[in-house]
């Protein structure tokens, strides 16, 4: 692994090393939702959901898409995608 993967690397893990922030990966991997969506389905504030879905895009594992008034986050990020589904077959596989 060079230097840069390396660096890449800890930027993805860094960002999912929250419980919150993995858990919204989870959500957003194949499904679009607004903020107020993503508090509801996890189960914490507006504000704390708005909080960890910024940090998020900017490390740019989140894309926004705006509807009116309504901001709505997806994640397009293929490594974010290959993490989760690496530790859902570690994890969970009998």
């Amino acid at each position: 692994m060079n230097e840069e993967t390396a660096e890449l690397s800890a930027v993805l893990l860094s960002a999912m090393a929250h419980p919150i922030r993995l858990a919204i990966l989870m959500l957003l991997t194949g499904e679009e939702l607004a903020v107020n969506a993503v508090a509801s389905r996890l189960g914490i504030s507006r504000a704390l959901a708005s909080q960890h879905l910024g940090r998020l895009r900017i490390q740019r594992l989140v894309t926004t898409r705006r509807e009116k008034r309504t901001v709505y986050y997806y994640s397009q990020s293929q490594a974010a995608g290959a993490v989760l589904r690496a530790l859902n077959k570690t994890l969970f596989m009998a």
